[in-house]
């Protein structure tokens, strides 16, 4: 099984720093309580310590992933995810 991360942003936009909004907006996570499932990857994990101050992350596990994108997941045009579209 694959290892990914949940990763929500806890901290708002006032008081961060250009390089620390920089990466947010690279991992998607412009609002503040956004979350996203990241990969385990070395590049992943930089990008997550170095924004550390401003986001929470903890490894998922799959039935905590299928529960997530059920109740809260949405697809491109905010559009709800479908089993089609889940390929685990």
């Amino acid at each position: 099984m694959a290892k990914a991360y949940l990763v929500i942003r806890i901290k708002g936009q006032a008081d961060v720093p250009h390089w620390a909004n920089t990466t947010l907006n690279l991992l998607k996570l412009e609002k503040k309580y956004r979350a996203i499932i990241l990969p385990v990857k070395e590049n992943t994990e930089g990008m997550l310590r170095k924004v550390q101050h401003f986001v929470s992350w903890q490894e998922i596990d799959l039935p905590t992933t299928k529960e997530l994108l059920d109740k809260k997941g949405r697809r491109t045009g905010y559009k709800k995810i479908t089993s089609e579209d889940i390929s685990i």
